[in-house]
């Protein structure tokens, strides 16, 4: 009997193996084969524009069905046309890389597999390939309103702004899904305010020529990890012209 449990065994495991290298092969297949519509299959293409507006990249860890949501999200963006969206994932195990390729978008869509430690890094590294004149840095569980792009963009050129804020409701899925439900008040505002240091996460479109001047997110030692988009956000404030659109524009959580 034990002979036959440990060949029942050794079959389990070849059986997942051979499951692992199919999938492999067929993610292969994808690289060679990208879809016209979405060029993440095969590296920075551009397909659509040659010059975005924004590039918002969007960081996301083994989340698949959250990244989906945020991608469709940016689908339905009144100015949809005039940004690019690159999707960072630090996981080992590329699962977005499947949620990428069956999307299909009115911008470029890249998908950005790294070795980065953590999501800021990794968002770091996609900007020094993104060609939006602004950056935008969402999560994978960020959801925005359809004029989000645009009105952001707006209040950028006509205030002559390198960074523009704006509030958000906070943790409204943690709040709805919670058992029990947990109080309304969960369903927050978050007031962003760089000046008083109100930032925590941070609805934001910052000018890329700045992200790069600042090297990106603060360390908070020397040599250390990044810091948070709320970080950076409090830090631009003291060197550029920013302002706020005072509307509730995005969710977060």
């Amino acid at each position: 009997m034990a002979e036959d449990a440990k060949g029942d065994l050794v079959t389990f495991e070849h059986s997942q193996k051979l499951i692992y290298l199919i999938e492999r092969i067929v993610q292969r297949v994808e690289l060679l084969t990208p879809d016209p519509l979405c060029v993440a299959m095969n590296g920075f293409r551009h397909e659509r524009l040659a010059a975005p507006r924004l590039s918002m990249i969007v960081s996301s860890f083994d989340r698949p069905e959250h990244l989906k949501l945020v991608l469709q999200s940016l689908k339905l963006q009144s100015s949809a046309e005039q940004i690019e969206v690159i999707v960072t994932d630090n996981s080992p195990t590329e699962i977005n890389r499947g949620v990428v390729a069956s999307m299909r978008t009115p911008f470029d869509l890249h998908y950005f597999p790294t070795k980065a430690t953590c999501c800021y890094s990794a968002a770091e590294l996609a900007a020094a390939k993104a060609r939006g004149d602004f950056l935008g840095f969402p999560s994978d569980d960020d959801w925005f309103a359809s004029e989000y792009c645009e009105r952001m963009l707006k209040a950028a050129d006509a205030n002559s702004w390198d960074m523009v804020l704006c509030d958000c409701l906070y943790d409204p899925w943690t709040a709805i899904t919670a058992n029990p439900p947990l109080e309304a008040g969960r369903h927050r505002i978050l007031e962003t305010n760089a000046v008083l240091g109100q930032v925590d996460k941070a609805g934001f479109i910052v000018r890329r020529s700045l992200f790069l001047e600042m090297e990106g997110f603060p360390r908070k030692v020397p040599g250390g990890p990044s810091g948070s988009d709320g970080a950076f956000v409090q830090a631009a404030a003291a060197r550029c012209a920013w302002g706020k659109v005072p509307e509730v524009m995005w969710s977060h959580g």
